[in-house]
């Protein structure tokens, strides 16, 4: 077990672990996601909605208030991809019938725009974050490897 741990890590690796509210953080994750889905198989579009921002929004309290990782870049990280979300998700209802496609088609096309206008930052964002670890890591093994 301790050569598995040692070979791929944990799901608590990177978590402040002197607190068991920190250490929900695992939990925490598994069933907002679970909630999401829930809120997704939903019928009707405003509970959808809201069941998605009530998730994104807890989840963004979580990270404030008990600011789970030692790393702050990771912690940054996780709160920049759920204001993301949570903007993401708030272009959503210009994609339904709220916005009739064949009276508004040209809105919507704009609407299009806007989400991958919140999207592209995001993906960018986070290829730079996983480039810059990928760095720091090669770096780090480099240096112990000329000792």
């Amino acid at each position: 077990m301790a050569d598995t741990k040692r070979k791929f890590g944990s799901i608590i690796s990177g978590l402040k672990t002197e607190s068991l509210y920190v250490l929900l953080q695992p939990i925490i994750y598994c069933a907002r996601r679970l909630l999401f889905v829930m809120a997704l198989r939903e019928p009707i579009f405003s509970v959808q909605w809201g069941g998605m921002v009530i998730c994104v929004m807890f989840q963004i309290v979580y990270y404030l208030d008990a600011k789970p990782y030692y790393d702050k870049l990771m912690g940054g990280t996780e709160l920049v991809n759920e204001l993301f979300l949570l903007g993401l998700i708030y272009t959503l209802p210009t994609f339904t019938s709220f916005i009739p496609n064949d009276k508004y088609k040209l809105a919507n096309y704009r609407f299009g725009w806007v989400f991958l206008s919140i999207m592209a930052p995001l993906f960018l964002f986070n290829c730079g974050i996983v480039f810059v670890e990928a760095v720091a890591i090669f770096l780090e093994k480099r240096k112990r490897s000329r000792r």
